[in-house]
């Protein structure tokens, strides 16, 4: 069985943006809100974090405009509709260059550098990239998304993670929309 660190819950998104608010300077604040935006609102691992920039990366779907994405060179991502506010946001503060800033390349963990000096709560876990990714992986497996569809939308190869979030899935109330689904009927009719 595949082992996976849990999604983090509401409760610790929550707290996590309240301490982005909290921060002591600009750049922290900055570096928090766009790990949590791009992280928990889109699903970005940490190396795809450092290097999205609003104009290379960030912007309206063409074909629906209510849609806001990351355009990577392997895939586009819709951003959760709770993050685009704050994503919004980090665009119009930070139009050129990384939206989480200037990443040191002269170091073995970019990420590690960048979230160093984030100051959170002795409530809150530790901040980890691959958590944030887990919990966007977790709310979009929950909204119906389709295997087929999720492995387009995380770029993934592998089912293999699948395997480690379905315990974080929730199973619908009633069987019987399951059930009917399965069988190809509407549950309704």
């Amino acid at each position: 069985m595949s082992t996976l660190s849990a999604p983090y819950s509401g409760d610790v998104i929550a707290g996590f943006w309240e301490a982005a608010q909290a921060q002591s300077n600009d750049r922290r604040q900055r570096v928090l809100t766009t790990v949590l935006v791009l992280g928990a609102g889109a699903g970005l691992k940490a190396s795809e974090i450092l290097s999205v920039t609003a104009a290379e990366h960030v912007g309206r779907h063409p074909g629906d405009k209510r849609l806001w994405v990351i355009k990577l060179s392997d895939r586009i991502v819709p951003v959760r509709v709770a993050f685009v506010e704050a994503l919004k946001d980090l665009c119009s503060r930070y139009p050129v260059g990384p939206l989480i800033g200037r990443v040191s390349q002269r170091v073995n963990d970019p990420m590690g550098a960048m979230i160093k000096g984030i100051e959170l709560p002795a409530h809150l876990p530790p901040l980890r990239c691959r958590r944030l990714r887990i919990t966007w992986m977790v709310s979009i497996l929950s909204d119906d998304v389709r295997i087929s569809e999720f492995q387009t939308l995380a770029g993934t190869v592998s089912a293999k993670s699948l395997e480690g979030l379905a315990p974080y899935i929730p199973v619908r109330v009633n069987d019987r929309e399951y059930f009917f689904k399965a069988a190809g009927l509407d549950a309704q009719a």
